[in-house]
């Protein structure tokens, strides 16, 4: 059984897919709020786990966040 919190993010995820779907997984956009932790983004290459990074400023505050979908292959030099 989900408590209060559990239930409103399902929810909200399920309305975001939805969105999504509706858009031919176009961005779509949603009012942030304080209490905003959730990010929902569709690969375009299914389901799995891919890396995710958070840069930080001088203070130690989130400034961006980077997902790698592994879209690019690229080659580097050998070091």
């Amino acid at each position: 059984m989900l408590n209060a919190q559990e239930a409103g993010s399902l929810e909200l995820s399920e309305a975001i897919f939805d969105s999504m779907v509706a858009h031919d997984y176009l961005a779509t956009e949603w009012a942030l709020t304080p209490e905003t932790n959730l990010v929902q983004v569709a690969s375009g290459v299914g389901d799995g786990g891919y890396p995710v990074y958070v840069g930080y400023d001088a203070a130690g505050k989130p400034t961006r966040v980077v997902v790698d979908f592994y879209l690019l292959h690229l080659s580097w030099p050998d070091a």
